[in-house]
């Protein structure tokens, strides 16, 4: 009796899924696939958005590679700024016989010497910068992009910061020269 009721439930689930086919109802693959233009349609749209999404990249990429260039230009104005100003200090220590003007004339000067350094370090990073924005994998990797977006906005603070550092010092150096006497 077993076997005959474990060939009728066999039979039985059989003609179900034959009478539930011939009566219209689709077989379970062919209800889960869109028709074929649909599908068509569907991978036109992945492609056009896809298409979009890399131009935007490249887009940022070009943006980024600008701004970099233009802040490794920025930093190279100012080192050159800065050699001039510990040029002119120097050349204007000569002229003072004052201590204590000769003393504040070496501070700035010392001064101006230690910006131009870091004016340096930030140029050498500012480059390095630039040459990880050419390595194209890196765009594909979203939160290290975003690190690098974050350095990149720090370094370019940080030269608009040096700048004015160096704003002050010329300031300070021009007030020197205007209070000191001459031989």
């Amino acid at each position: 009796m077993t076997t005959f009721f474990r060939h009728f439930l066999t039979s039985a689930f059989v003609l179900g899924g034959t009478m539930l086919q011939a009566q219209g109802g689709p077989p379970a693959r062919a209800r889960q696939q869109p028709p074929q233009p649909q599908r068509a349609q569907q991978q036109a749209q992945q492609q056009a958005q896809q298409q979009a999404q890399q131009q935007a990249q490249q887009q940022q990429h070009q943006q980024r590679m600008q701004q970099l260039d233009q802040s490794l230009q920025k930093t190279q104005r100012i080192r050159e700024r800065l050699q001039q100003l510990e040029q002119d200090m120097t050349r204007d220590m000569e002229r003072v016989r004052d201590q204590d003007r000769l003393r504040e004339h070496q501070a700035i000067r010392d001064m101006g010497r230690s910006l131009g350094l870091v004016a340096q370090e930030l140029a050498r990073t500012t480059t390095q910068l630039r040459d990880r924005e050419r390595d194209q994998l890196r765009l594909r990797d979203a939160e290290m992009q975003q690190d690098m977006e974050r350095l990149r906005l720090h370094v370019q603070t940080m030269g608009t910061q040096m700048e004015d550092g160096l704003k002050i010092m010329e300031k300070l150096q021009l007030r020197l020269k205007v209070t000191q006497p001459s031989k």
